[in-house]
């Protein structure tokens, strides 16, 4: 085991672009799934860390990304880093853990050029999010496929509407979405949710 430093070092040494930013729902579920059994022994160091220096209310970022989604699966709110000196693990009930940077803990590496970005979820036809802001900003697009391939590129989409009449996807994050309701030329695609602190392996 190691410090948070130590760990990021030994993952470059190793070939790695440095700790896993697991930033999508569907690669964060499938890093708890796959890290069961070393979490029993020891929390994993991954690549978020604290940055004062911005002007926004987020101030923990996936490195080398901008901040992360609201809807990350934290301990609980006290968990959250709030000072400089404060790292964050997978904890060993799989949830995102702050831990001060100079404990020691096992690490997760991540060649960042060959993640996956594919999205996974649940599709619906003649359904489109309610309530959609006016603020919402939608952009064109052929196919609910294109729509969907968007939205697997952006680690905060939680849901990418299609509206087929008007060729146009609108994303939403998940403190935009607040369920479905009717519409005949809509079909939106609902993203997988982190599966807060599970540790099964189904």
């Amino acid at each position: 085991m190691m410090t948070r430093q130590a760990a990021l070092l030994q993952c470059q040494n190793m070939g790695f672009d440095g700790l896993a930013r697991v930033s999508s729902p569907e690669e964060f579920n499938d890093v708890v799934r796959a890290t069961k059994n070393i979490r029993s022994v020891s929390n994993l160091w991954v690549g978020l860390s604290y940055h004062a220096n911005t002007n926004t209310d987020i101030k923990v970022y996936w490195n080398g990304m901008g901040p992360v989604a609201a809807d990350l699966p934290w301990r609980s709110e006290d968990t959250v880093p709030s000072s400089w000196n404060t790292c964050v693990v997978i904890d060993q009930d799989g949830f995102l853990d702050g831990q001060a940077c100079e404990s020691t803990s096992y690490a997760l590496c991540e060649m960042f050029s060959s993640t996956s970005r594919e999205a996974r979820g649940v599709y619906y036809n003649s359904a489109k999010p309610a309530n959609v802001s006016s603020t919402a900003i939608s952009y064109r697009a052929r196919s609910l496929l294109e729509c969907v391939t968007r939205c697997s590129d952006d680690d905060k989409c939680r849901v990418a509407w299609f509206d087929s009449s008007l060729l146009t996807c609108t994303p939403l994050r998940h403190e935009e979405y607040t369920g479905l309701e009717d519409c005949p030329d809509a079909r939106t695609f609902v993203r997988e949710v982190y599966r807060h602190g599970f540790n099964n392996t189904a």
